[in-house]
């Protein structure tokens, strides 16, 4: 099963939105709206202030938050450079560390996610590179389940008691929230 991860385009290139035609998940680009917490994960992951009123431009794609984030290449005017980063899904303890192995993950769709598998002992949370956009649904096991913050901008799921050791299975669907149009 392939990891899904993002790409960041970098800062400098024209258009990082075009990256869209390719189905990548591309950190920078233009934005009608974003989270209100999308500049200070950018700050975090540059180390200063990277995002004005429409744009984010995260350039550190190495940087700690950025392969939290699951960012695992960049495409600069030069070309494009894979590395190291977490998976989109991953486990974590009570202290907020990854636990190993990680879960597996599906991805139906951009707006339909399965994360399935055995939790390890220590797992306390199923930790998504997802932002917390309003809309998204997480279903554990069949039950609804409550998506709570991590990492700043990210989802997570916290498991139920006895799941660490056996099977589980956590589905998210993205629904857009309900906008009035008026005139």
């Amino acid at each position: 099963m392939a990891r899904a991860q993002r790409v960041l385009t970098a800062p400098e290139l024209a258009n990082p939105n075009k990256a869209m035609l390719y189905r990548m998940m591309n950190v920078n680009g233009y934005e009608a709206f974003y989270l209100k917490d999308v500049p200070s994960w950018a700050a975090s992951a540059e180390g200063a202030a990277a995002a004005d009123a429409s744009r984010v431009y995260v350039s550190k794609w190495r940087s700690p938050a950025a392969v939290r984030a699951a960012v695992a290449a960049v495409l600069t005017p030069g070309g494009f450079e894979r590395g190291a980063a977490w998976p989109l899904a991953v486990f974590l303890d009570a202290a907020g560390n990854r636990v190993l192995p990680d879960p597996q993950l599906w991805l139906e769709s951009p707006e339909r996610l399965r994360v399935f598998g055995k939790a390890p002992a220590a797992a306390a949370r199923i930790a998504l590179s997802l932002p917390r956009y309003p809309g998204w649904r997480a279903s554990l096991d069949g039950s609804r389940a409550a998506i709570a913050p991590w990492d700043g901008l990210f989802s997570s799921v916290a498991l139920t008691s006895g799941a660490p050791g056996r099977p589980f299975d956590l589905r998210l669907e993205f629904a857009p929230t309900a906008w009035a149009w008026r005139m």
